[in-house]
């Protein structure tokens, strides 16, 4: 296993920060997202055998979910897309989420068959800008590499 930032030095000491994140629904770049999380949870379980102590392990299925965070504009455009003007019933789509750094090793990321699973809107008093949080179904994360 390689060394931090896949072996590429830190040129002049820039890291990836949210500057350098971008994401892309349906082919579409979009620009009022503020925030997107995803992750991959595999079922991973000892085998036992004689004695106390695990004998190996087995593998079992993988669960893919996350969240997008964008601005209301950008959720009402996504809604008008919708036949229904559900978020619900728009289509499967994916999301390409890209790391271009400045200076450094670009990493893409593919949220692949994605369904909002719930549509919500909680403005508040104070509110300069309304974010949306929205939880998504996802059927896989291609995470770079092939499997």
């Amino acid at each position: 296993m390689e060394g931090s930032n896949n072996g590429m030095p830190n040129i002049n000491g820039v890291m990836y920060d949210w500057s350098c994140v971008k994401a892309a629904i349906a082919g579409t770049p979009t620009i009022g997202v503020t925030a997107i999380d995803y992750e991959d949870k595999q079922d991973i379980q000892k085998a036992y055998a004689t004695g106390r102590l695990p004998f190996g392990y087995g593998k079992g299925r993988i669960d893919c979910s996350g969240k997008i965070t964008a601005y209301k504009e950008e959720v009402e455009a996504w809604q008008k897309a919708s036949p229904t003007g559900r978020l619900q019933d728009l289509p499967l789509f994916d999301i390409n989420v890209s790391y271009l750094p400045e200076n450094g090793k670009i990493v893409h990321h593919i949220l692949k068959g994605c369904k909002f699973i719930n549509n919500n809107r909680k403005p508040k008093g104070g509110d300069t800008k309304i974010e949306v949080e929205l939880d998504l179904m996802i059927m896989d994360i291609d995470w770079g590499k092939k499997r």
